[in-house]
């Protein structure tokens, strides 16, 4: 197949296969999804040593991804993410321009993260959820670990899964992570969050865990990855590839999208606690909230 057959979108056809690949090829398209741009600009050589894998296995991925070989694939990377690839269009997207009004922004920005949680919910495993619920409703303790902007989601879980009574800590740091991981027991769970499932801080944590004999669950964007292998359960998120906001913050949102479901899903098996202790930390906050006629009257000179 030549470039110009495959259309304009090659990243999708890689997501496409994805689920029918040998894991030397699913490193090779990670690698090509995490970096297209990389990818572009690499030699077969170079992609392989990226990816972990032998060069003889970028031929055969570009045999599964239907076309001659790796110099096509490239074409079409180059028809998909171009020459116009820069610093701006890589963390803002091709569609979002200088010159844009704040409205065009926000348009672009909003379609970008309904997307994302359209996506995630679409081909979010049902029975996956459930499971997870199920496990962390009944811990003795969770942990949740996400290094980098992934961190800002771990910590949410535990502050929502705090107000309703379950023993949840979160860790944005690898060294206090992998302690607290080590001495896990049978009964506790793991949580580690990632969305290439590449992170070596997350999958070496998630390990010893799992070694432990603590459930270990990975939420990622790529369920054949290192960390979704290791995991005794998987939750993926979706956030589509392509020219649109490569850095954008769909993927947080997509994955806090999926801890808020975990939060609810543990709330409802626990209604009869979890709606007491909802009503007493609502009560504790009440003295630290100051009434309209108030804060009036705090700001009144007569008052002073």
């Amino acid at each position: 197949m030549r470039a110009e057959e495959i259309g304009s979108r090659i990243s999708l056809r890689i997501r496409a296969i994805m689920p029918r690949l040998s894991d030397a090829s699913l490193a090779i398209a990670q690698q090509i999804l995490d970096d297209p741009v990389l990818a572009l600009n690499s030699s077969g050589a170079e992609l392989a040593a990226l990816a972990g894998v032998s060069k003889a296995s970028v031929s055969r991925f570009s045999q599964e991804l239907g076309v001659k070989g790796f110099a096509t694939l490239k074409l079409a990377l180059a028809a998909e993410y171009g020459s116009n690839e820069t610093a701006w269009t890589r963390d803002l997207g091709l569609e979002i321009q200088p010159g844009d009004s704040a409205a065009t922004v926000a348009q672009i920005v909003m379609g970008t993260d309904v997307l994302a949680l359209e996506q995630t919910a679409e081909q979010l495993s049902i029975t996956s959820l459930s499971d997870v619920a199920q496990v962390m409703t009944g811990a003795k303790r969770i942990n949740v670990y996400g290094a980098g902007g992934s961190a800002t989601v771990a910590q949410e879980l535990q502050f929502r899964l705090h107000r309703i009574g379950r023993p949840c800590w979160a860790f944005a740091d690898t060294h206090a992570a992998l302690m607290s991981a080590s001495i896990l027991e049978p009964g506790d769970v793991f949580l580690g969050i990632s969305r290439s499932g590449r992170t070596t801080e997350v999958v070496d944590t998630l390990t010893a865990a799992k070694n432990r004999g603590a459930t270990t669950v990975a939420l990622t964007g790529f369920p054949g990855s290192p960390l979704a292998q290791r995991a005794d359960l998987v939750l993926t998120t979706h956030v589509e590839g392509g020219q649109s906001r490569h850095g954008s913050l769909a993927v947080r949102h997509a994955q806090l999208f999926v801890a808020d479901l975990l939060y609810s899903l543990i709330a409802q098996r626990t209604v009869a606690t979890s709606a007491a202790l909802l009503a007493q930390s609502a009560e504790a906050l009440v003295s630290r909230r100051s009434s309209p006629s108030t804060k009036k009257s705090e700001r009144s000179p007569a008052s002073s």
